[in-house]
């Protein structure tokens, strides 16, 4: 594509600045779908320590501190009646972490939203109150491959 745009907004681009004349040329990536995921319970080692982070999101922003590592999240291939997804990023995975509100956060407002999923519904759902979870991209590497 094209555009016109001095302020257009990129992530990792090959030429950051603007080239300056009437307009500048881009290729977009589009994401083709999101992986699945399953996820398992851990246990933090003893050196993480709890530090603070600004959320912001379609409802609200806030400042947690982020406790500790809760769960580890690997990408899988979902089946429903034959139908099976592939892993899209082999390597990715999330991390979930527990965190705490900081001292004086409001009350979350519930909002109503509709959801389509993959499994083929669509829900009208009521969104209640914020859970204390951060989920996050990671890599994963084995600590000890022989386990």
């Amino acid at each position: 594509g094209r555009t016109e745009s001095n302020d257009f907004p990129t992530v990792n681009p090959l030429q950051p600045d603007f080239a300056g004349g009437m307009d500048d040329a881009f290729v977009l990536k589009l994401c083709d779908g999101l992986d699945h995921f399953k996820c398992y319970d851990v246990r933090s080692d003893a050196n993480f320590t709890p530090f603070e982070v600004e959320l912001h999101d379609q409802f609200e922003t806030e400042v947690v501190t982020v406790v500790k590592p809760l769960l580890l999240c690997n990408p899988v291939v979902k089946c429903v009646d034959g139908d099976c997804t592939q892993v899209l990023n082999q390597d990715d995975h999330l991390v979930c972490y527990e965190t705490r509100d900081s001292r004086g956060t409001t009350n979350f407002e519930k909002r109503e939203v509709i959801i389509s999923n993959q499994f083929g519904q669509q829900q009208r759902i009521t969104v209640l109150r914020r859970a204390n979870l951060l989920c996050v991209p990671s890599l994963k590497a084995l600590a000890d491959p022989g386990r």
